[in-house]
């Protein structure tokens, strides 16, 4: 597409979202703030990521236009394409050059859009599973990547290596999906997305409100910026007419229902406060929250809550989502496993609390926190382990360029602070931690016992500070189960 003529249907106007340095015939087929993705038909975006590469791109010609903050226009203006200077939200812009290129896609779908700081992996997957059943060529986009069926049956999976990818790769892949037949899709939608404008030029027919709790406070820096921006989702849908499906489980959510009623959202917003849904492979309390979510959406877009809370029953298990874990090939032993992704201290005690509510008599949990992240919930996240479990075995996470020791001793300090405390092991090595942990669970001589392996979840690795090597937690659970001590009768 031509510039002027992009620019055209993207309804800006010049010298009021934009100023124009060189030719406004350049040709542009995509956009890109990654300098290694530039060729002659990409617009190059300089955005935080891209902004130190402006130079290197405009001097060397490789892209037709350079969309930049004013402020780098003398920069920019050095090279040889022409230059569309931002005189509004640059990411605001990017994101809707980028739909405009691709045909505003989402308009044409039903996109649903799911926030919070934690199930949103749950509700998506939900809302995939019950529009599959349906014979309604679905897509879904998140943690664990991207999965769409087409208009023959077929499904397509592949990862983007983000909980919501970037504008430009977002609004590509919601034009991949709808040129495949797909015309329903569930969509992950991070606070740190919003905040870096990856979710701008995308059309929401639905929001949907999980909970929030103390998490990425190491990005927001505090809670009220926290939920600031996980409310931006909810505005842009009040805005638009969409719908709103809120669980009002926490103060936050009850805030959010309060400001949008307040805000004129009417019989937009549907409010969930006890959960209905009980048929679940996994009926966890915190399940049944993110299916009766995923339910009130759907039945408030035309699928009755009868027939999607008949198609939950045999919902697919979601990898890392309090996974139940056994030896493959091996019936189930007396001592269990489950892998969840619960890296939060709200999300630990969830998963600690529904491990202690399938009647076990033994309790082992094994975790670490990330380096390079949040350091207060480290504590916090201690505390919840000592307070729940009979026996904790802090280990690595994710270190990244952290001293991994001194991660392990912050989360030993809060297991320390709780009177009566859990049985506190220490063990760097994640692999060799779940298996201690297996072993204190048959050692114990109390069954059956589970072995929660959390923080981690789906993920196939670990980070280090010059490696990111393979690492499965269900599969080191799983071989530890198997090859676990026999206990004396």
């Amino acid at each position: 597409m031509r510039l002027l003529e992009l620019l055209e249907r993207a309804g800006l106007q010049a010298g009021r979202e934009y100023d124009l340095h060189g030719r406004d015939d350049a040709e542009v087929q995509r956009l890109s703030d990654d300098s290694r993705r530039v060729d002659p038909s990409t617009m190059f975006v300089a955005t935080a990521q891209g902004q130190k590469f402006v130079e290197q791109v405009a001097t060397t010609g490789v892209a037709p236009v350079l969309l930049v903050p004013a402020e780098l226009t003398p920069l920019a203006s050095r090279g040889k394409g022409a230059v569309l200077i931002a005189r509004t939200d640059l990411l605001a812009l990017q994101g809707l050059l980028a739909a405009t290129l691709c045909g505003h896609a989402s308009r044409k779908m039903e996109v649903i859009g799911v926030t919070g700081t934690n199930g949103k992996t749950s509700v998506t997957h939900m809302l995939y599973h019950i529009w599959s059943r349906c014979h309604r060529p679905a897509a879904l986009v998140g943690t664990l990547g991207v999965r769409y069926r087409d208009a023959l049956g077929r499904e397509h999976v592949e990862q983007t290596g983000y909980t919501t990818p970037r504008a430009p790769e977002l609004q590509s892949l919601l034009r991949r999906f709808y040129d495949n037949g797909v015309r329903h899709v569930a969509m992950e939608v991070s606070s740190e997305a919003i905040r870096l404008g990856r979710i701008e030029g995308t059309s929401f027919a639905a929001g949907i409100f999980t909970n929030l709790t103390p998490d990425h406070l190491d990005f927001h820096g505090s809670m009220e910026q926290y939920y600031l921006s996980k409310r931006v989702l909810f505005e842009r849908c009040l805005a638009a007419g969409a719908r709103m499906i809120v669980a009002a489980g926490d103060a936050f959510g009850e805030r959010l229902i309060n400001e949008m009623r307040a805000a004129g959202a009417g019989d937009r917003l549907l409010e969930l406060r006890e959960p209905f849904v009980n048929q679940l492979p996994a009926p966890t309390e915190f399940n049944r929250w993110n299916a009766s979510l995923a339910v009130l959406a759907l039945e408030s877009g035309g699928i009755s809550r009868s027939e999607a809370c008949l198609y939950l029953a045999d919902l697919p298990a979601i990898p890392g989502r309090f996974e139940l874990v056994g030896a493959r090939g091996q019936p189930w032993p007396e001592v269990f496993g489950v892998v969840d992704y619960a890296h939060s201290p709200d999300a630990l005690e969830k998963a600690l609390v529904e491990a202690r509510n399938l009647n076990i008599a033994n309790l082992v949990v094994v975790f670490g926190c990330g380096g390079d992240r949040d350091r207060k919930k480290r504590p916090l996240m201690g505390a919840v382990a000592a307070r729940l479990a009979d026996q904790v075995v802090v280990c690595d996470d994710n270190p990244r360029t952290e001293d991994a020791s001194q991660i392990r001793s912050e989360i030993l300090a809060g297991a320390r602070s709780v009177s009566g405390a859990a049985e506190l092991i220490e063990l760097g090595s994640r692999r060799a931690a779940i298996r201690e942990g297996v072993a204190i669970a048959v050692r114990s001589r109390h069954f059956p016992a589970l072995v929660l392996v959390a923080g981690k979840g789906h993920e196939e690795y670990q980070i280090f500070r010059d490696r990111r090597e393979p690492f499965s937690d269900r599969t080191e659970l799983e071989q530890a189960l198997l090859e676990r001590p026999r206990h004396e009768s």
